[in-house]
């Protein structure tokens, strides 16, 4: 039963009623809402009752204004006083005699009560428990202030995101739609929403979010789709089109919130025909890797056994390269051997010779003395007959003596031999030579014939014979390739191997002085042979620099010019990075709260600083500055919590070596440079065609790879520079590093 309270009006005893449920202490709340007590059934029950005074005043209002419309008024001011009177005189003294206030006031202040009492989870559990309160709540939206209206529908919203609230929130709009005679569940929230008087910021969030809330809400997606469909019908989607270009973040946020939440079922439907057509895509293609599994198991085993036959075969090859190189260690002993015999013999050969010369001479001094003398025949005995040990006179000493005058000759025929020759054999006598050298020393005896000769070393020999075999081609095939710079004739490969067996300067003098002597080549090695020719190609070396060049150009670049894009990158976008920036600022204000009480404030830091982050620990151990750190980003800087998406190729430039860089594009240029001098030498007679071509087509690619380095150089040096490092000092491997292990701490 409503009774009157003194001379306060009842919406002074509600306003007093909302202060002490606020701020009194929750005890007192308790007590307010307690079975003695039943504040909560006597608020709801007035609440009510307001609601049908003040549905009473609005439908007799706009009875009136349509009176007043047809002219039964003339006077504006007074269809406005006229307007805003109690509906009936009845009602004037009925309200008048409870001292009540004006209803709109009172069921504002109701639901400001209402809300004082959900702050609390007690009587937040009591005002859901309750069988009026939310439908009571929910018919205030009726009311014409749009405060009121967003703040019944804060206190819907927070009945929506509990457990059961948002059955409770539908029923009451059910209830709402009853009581009101809507066509539609919601018509009337929505015509608030879309036909404002004014533009109330604050209703039109609390009404989007509302609505979020109850359609986004549920787990349920078909129920969902269900209630999206709902609002969709009372022309909600049409009405958001216009509303996505608001002025107002808070709106839009809440609108773009609900559109990128929608459950588009057209594009559902597609997205499940297009799966089927996936799985089936992805059957297929796992039945093919399947075969390719088989397959691949079969390419592995046959590649085993035949990695068994190699290792074999490799096994056998060492065998026999042990077995060679043993065999050439021999050969090579044998034939120093053979070189010092040789030696020897050509000394024993000389000498000999000296001393042939020497008996010549004599002969020939003989010859002159002995004119008149006979020649003396030798004499053949039948048998072998031992030696008579005198000591003879030469020729030149007989002169004058008395052996001049005889001759013993004569006596070969008086004296007999025969008998001499029974009684003093040795043996019998051997058949009479008719060789010219028998009788003579050794050194008239016939030499062999020499063996080839080589003018290199042993190992240098050998090292030579086996790369020439490497090299399936005649020596003036070869020759003739390296001429013309010919890399289709002569491989890449092949070139490097030429450029390891390139004759040395002493070799160049030595066969340059087998040429000048005009010696018989045909006596040299085929090795040497090799080496001669070789020798005769004007600037040899140049050219198969100048090949090996051509034939790696196109690599190189390819390998340098990543490199180069990823620490052009890297430096702009870390000097760019505003987030990054403010990080920094972030441990700068760190470091000079933990440091500048003790060691003065600092400016600035270096980046290998940032190590010592994770080396500083809490006091328990338990976590380190660094963690600290991103929690605090993660709960006051979320705009820089994804500092690293704005640094770009960093993990590639930290493996950039700039020094290497610069080195090899100075090879590449000395490698140019060598390539023009060689054309221009030759542009008047014999230019290669190859390298004109690749003069015409390389030399750009070249000035633009220089070009990136310069870029790629400066933008460094700016950006170690600018935080604070020397360039000189700091590789970018040790300056990108920092930030590589920042951003994996940071976003573990």
């Amino acid at each position: 039963k409503r009774k009157m309270l003194g001379d306060a009006t009842s919406t002074q005893v509600l306003r007093d009623l909302e202060i002490s449920l606020r701020t009194n202490h929750i005890e007192w709340v308790r007590e307010f809402l307690n079975d003695e007590n039943q504040g909560l059934d006597v608020l709801v029950d007035y609440l009510s009752f307001s609601q049908v005074v003040m549905r009473r005043e609005q439908l007799l209002n706009r009875e009136k204004s349509a009176s007043l419309d047809s002219g039964l008024s003339r006077s504006p001011i007074r269809r406005m006083r006229r307007s805003n009177t109690v509906g009936s005189p009845r009602g004037l003294k009925y309200n008048t005699k409870l001292n009540m206030g004006e209803p709109r006031d009172d069921v504002h202040v109701c639901i400001m009560c209402l809300r004082a009492i959900m702050n609390h989870q007690y009587g937040f559990n009591l005002v859901i428990a309750h069988k009026h309160a939310i439908n009571c709540i929910a018919l205030s939206l009726n009311h014409r202030s749009l405060r009121t209206k967003a703040l019944v529908l804060e206190l819907l919203a927070a009945v929506c995101l509990v457990s059961g609230g948002h059955e409770i929130i539908l029923s009451a709009f059910d209830n709402f739609k009853e009581v009101c005679n809507e066509r539609h569940r919601f018509d009337t929230l929505m015509e608030y929403f879309r036909n404002y008087e004014e533009f109330h910021i604050d209703f039109m969030v609390a009404c989007m979010q509302f609505v979020n809330i109850v359609v986004h809400s549920v787990d349920n997606m078909n129920f969902r789709v269900h209630l999206q469909h709902e609002f969709t019908q009372i022309g909600m989607d049409d009405y958001l089109e216009r509303l996505k270009n608001t002025e107002s973040d808070r709106l839009a946020v809440q609108v773009h919130a609900y559109l990128d939440n929608m459950i588009d079922v057209a594009q559902l439907l597609e997205d499940s025909e297009t799966k089927t057509d996936a799985l089936e895509k992805v059957a297929e293609l796992e039945e093919e890797l399947s075969h390719m599994h088989e397959r691949l198991q079969e390419v592995e085993e046959e590649a085993m056994a035949k990695t068994v036959e190699l290792e074999k075969q490799l096994s056998e090859a060492n065998e026999d390269l042990q077995e060679i190189r043993e065999l050439a260690r021999i050969q090579e002993h044998e034939m120093n051997t053979l070189r010092k015999v040789v030696n020897e013999k050509d000394e024993e050969s000389r000498k000999r010779q000296s001393l042939l010369d020497a008996k010549l001479q004599e002969l020939e001094l003989i010859k002159q003395n002995l004119e008149a003398m006979t020649i003396k025949k030798k004499v053949q005995s039948k048998y072998r007959l031992p030696l008579l040990n005198w000591t003879p006179l030469k020729p030149q000493q007989v002169k004058g003596t008395i052996f001049s005058d005889l001759d013993d000759e004569k006596l070969m025929t008086v004296i007999d031999f025969h008998e001499f020759e029974e009684l003093f054999r040795l043996g019998p006598a051997g058949p009479i030579s008719r060789d010219p050298t028998v009788g003579t020393p050794k050194l008239l005896k016939k030499l062999k014939k020499p063996e080839n000769i080589s003018l290199l070393e042993p190992n240098r020999l050998r090292n030579v014979a086996i790369t020439r075999r490497k090299i399936e081609m005649t020596n003036d095939e070869i020759v003739r390739a390296i001429i013309m710079l010919d890399l289709q004739k002569l491989s890449l490969d092949m070139v490097d191997i030429l450029l390891t067996i390139l004759p040395n300067e002493s070799e160049f003098k030595a066969y340059k002085e087998f040429e000048r002597n005009k010696s018989n080549i045909a006596v040299l090695t085929d090795e040497d042979k090799f080496m001669l020719q070789l020798c005769k190609v004007e600037r040899l070396s140049q050219k198969l620099q100048i090949m090996s060049f051509v034939g790696n150009y196109h690599d190189n670049i390819h390998h340098l010019q990543p490199q180069l894009n990823a620490l052009i990158a890297a430096s702009m976008s870390i000097r760019n990075s505003q987030k990054v920036k403010k990080m920094l600022e972030i441990i700068l204000a760190f470091g000079n709260y933990m440091n500048s009480a003790r060691r003065g404030p600092a400016y600035g830091f270096k980046l290998q600083s940032l190590d010592m982050l994770l080396d500083t620990k809490s006091s328990d151990k338990k976590i380190n500055l660094m963690h600290f750190l991103v929690h605090t980003v993660q709960e006051k800087f979320l705009d820089i919590i994804n500092f690293e998406a704005e640094l770009r190729f960093i993990e590639k430039a930290a493996l950039v070596s700039l020094e290497n860089i610069m080195t090899d594009v100075h090879e590449l240029e000395k490698g140019m440079e060598i390539s023009k001098k060689e054309y221009q030498t030759r542009k008047e007679r014999d230019a290669p065609i190859v390298l004109r071509d690749f003069l015409g087509s390389s030399e750009e690619k070249l000035k633009k790879l220089i070009t990136d380095v310069k870029t790629a150089k400066a933008a460094y040096h700016q950006v170690v520079e600018y935080f604070g490092e020397n360039p000189r000092v700091v590789s970018p491997t040790t300056f990108f590093s920092q930030f590589v292990n920042a951003c994996r701490v940071h976003d573990p």
